[in-house]
């Protein structure tokens, strides 16, 4: 047989190889057919604390390009050494820092506060600004709070004040 009668007959079929797949892989679960689901319960709505003014201390720091604040006042009030485990969250205007062993976020080792970009946005606050903290000792919390919150209470403060005087 030359090459050519070779080209010429049909090729020959090569057995096909089981697959094993499908003793590997194991047959979905039979669930059994359930009510429609549960709600979730509510979770109580965040609050502020409860202001004293003798237990606030405050300060103004000015963020850096990366969300960092550095303001070891605050810190040494709080009692927050570097690795401080904390829960930062954004309510209203303001950012919400507290304490927790489970929190996401630490204090850096210089002592610094980096604060979530989600966080800054949704209170307002831009990369290089002035902040106003407002640190609730007793209550191991930090608020975080853009400079035109702290305007607008001045603003009405003055109102306040000047609505007093007229009358």
């Amino acid at each position: 047989m030359d090459a050519e009668e070779v080209r010429r007959q049909p090729a020959q079929e090569t057995p096909r190889r089981e697959r094993l797949l499908a003793a590997i892989i194991p047959a979905p679960l039979q669930r059994p057919i359930s009510r429609a689901p549960q709600p979730l319960p509510e979770l109580p709505a965040r609050r502020l604390p409860t202001i004293e003014p003798h237990c606030v201390v405050l300060g103004m720091a000015t963020l850096d390009s990366s969300g960092r604040v550095h303001d070891r006042t605050i810190l040494t009030a709080l009692d927050w050494p570097p690795g401080q485990r904390l829960d930062i969250t954004s309510l209203h205007d303001a950012i919400v820092v507290q304490a927790t062993p489970a929190g996401l976020h630490t204090i850096g080792a210089r002592g610094d506060l980096t604060l979530p970009a989600a966080a800054r946005a949704l209170s307002g606050i831009l990369a290089n600004s002035r902040v106003v903290l407002a640190a609730f000792v007793d209550q191991d919390l930090l608020l975080v709070h853009p400079p035109t919150t702290v305007a607008a209470l001045l603003c009405t403060h003055y109102i306040t004040l000047d609505e007093q005087y007229d009358n």
